[in-house]
């Protein structure tokens, strides 16, 4: 997994970008997940948002998710 945070719009906002790949559920290779569209003006923020894009996207592709609803927070 790469995380990427970077300044932009003259250092206003924060813009972070993850990227990762998971292994194909069906057949062989790898799918590779990529999201840089996130900005904030905080970087914990910034870096939030990016990961729950990236959940989605894995959702969008029926990716299973454990939920870890078992976990006490």
């Amino acid at each position: 997994m790469d995380v990427e945070s970077f300044e932009v719009d003259n250092d206003r906002f924060i813009q972070c970008q993850v990227g990762f790949s998971i292994a194909a559920r069906r057949g062989r290779g790898v799918v590779q997940i990529l999201e840089a569209r996130v900005k904030a003006p905080d970087k914990a923020v910034a870096q939030k948002y990016v990961v729950l894009a990236c959940v989605n996207k894995l959702a969008n592709i029926r990716y299973t998710l454990p939920t870890y609803s078992f976990v006490s927070i």
